[in-house]
């Protein structure tokens, strides 16, 4: 007969969402129908980071070699009820509902969680029944972590910075002028969902037609192991200029770029993750980039203004 009519975890916050050294606070919910017989109950909060992946390894069939690592961020345990689990003395639970509050502690450091095919940094509550004699009772719930990376603490972050690149429009055996670009950002650190405002001055002292001009904010994830790393790119979001005709510049006057939303910041407490940001500013003809203009970019949790 089952003797249990529920077993979960109840956590204070209904989003499931907490910053790096918060409190995370709840309460395990225990309805019996009949009494038990247990060691204890304890609740654990563990926080591990993943990496893992095969590739086609040599000679003939299939024979492929793995890579991975791991980290655990968190890994506590609390004991709600009776004792440790690697005692032998039992105690008796009574039929009816018990509710276990607990109270764990994030660590500041901690890394934010993240979800990829090669690799990932999972958040979660377990609670555990642990009964003699047969399987223990678990159940466990994830949550979502956040780092706290705040940009006011990073000087560089806070500077305006400019560039400016020079190149020769076409090949260069056939070259139809020079081509010249500038772009000006008054800071380089942002947090997701906060606006990139972009200046810049395209010249086309050639006598071709550029097609357009376009900024992009790149991702770069690293996945690191002991013995190779593996890296992946990927555009996020972007935005166009329109043509320059030759002899003409072309200006962007304050164009907006939008940190996406749900963008994962830097992986500053993370070993075997790595995740960089950079904002490139392109200037193209129909058939090719004529000249690329990159800027690192710092994603945070914490603006530089409020």
């Amino acid at each position: 007969m089952n003797k249990f009519e529920k077993f979960s975890i109840i956590l204070n916050s209904s989003s499931c969402i907490y910053n790096a050294g918060e409190k995370i606070t709840g309460s395990v919910i225990l309805v019996l129908k009949k009494s038990i017989k247990l060691r204890g109950i304890s609740v654990k909060l563990i926080g591990k980071g993943e990496v893992n992946w095969e590739e086609d390894g040599p000679g003939i069939g299939y024979n492929p070699t793995y890579y991975s690592s791991h980290e655990t961020y968190i890994d506590s345990t609390i004991i709600l009820y009776g004792k440790a689990s690697h005692t032998s003395e039992q105690i008796e639970l009574l039929e009816g509902e018990h509710k276990f509050p607990f109270k764990f502690h994030l660590p500041l450091h901690s890394p934010s969680s993240f979800e990829h095919k090669y690799g990932h940094i999972n958040y979660f509550v377990k609670a555990v029944i642990d009964k003699p004699w047969t399987l223990d009772r678990k159940c466990k719930i994830p949550i979502q972590v956040k780092s706290v990376i705040d940009l006011k603490t990073q000087a560089e972050v806070k500077l305006p910075i400019q560039k400016k690149v020079f190149t020769k429009f076409g090949f260069i055996s056939c070259s139809s002028g020079m081509l010249s670009a500038t772009i000006h950002l008054k800071q380089t650190g942002f947090v997701p969902g906060e606006k990139i405002c972009i200046n810049a001055e395209i010249n086309n002292e050639s006598n071709k037609t550029v097609a357009y001009s376009q900024a992009t904010l790149k991702m770069e994830i690293k996945f690191r192991t002991s013995s190779k790393n593996k890296t992946k790119k990927m555009s996020l979001v972007s935005i166009r200029g329109g043509s320059i005709k030759p002899g003409s510049t072309g200006t962007w006057n304050g164009k907006v770029l939008e940190v996406p939303p749900l963008a994962t910041p830097q992986m500053l407490y993370c070993s075997i993750i790595d995740i960089d940001y950079t904002l490139k500013f392109s200037v193209c003809s129909t058939w090719c980039t004529l000249l690329d203009i990159p800027i690192k970019i710092i994603i945070g949790t914490v603006p530089l203004r409020k």
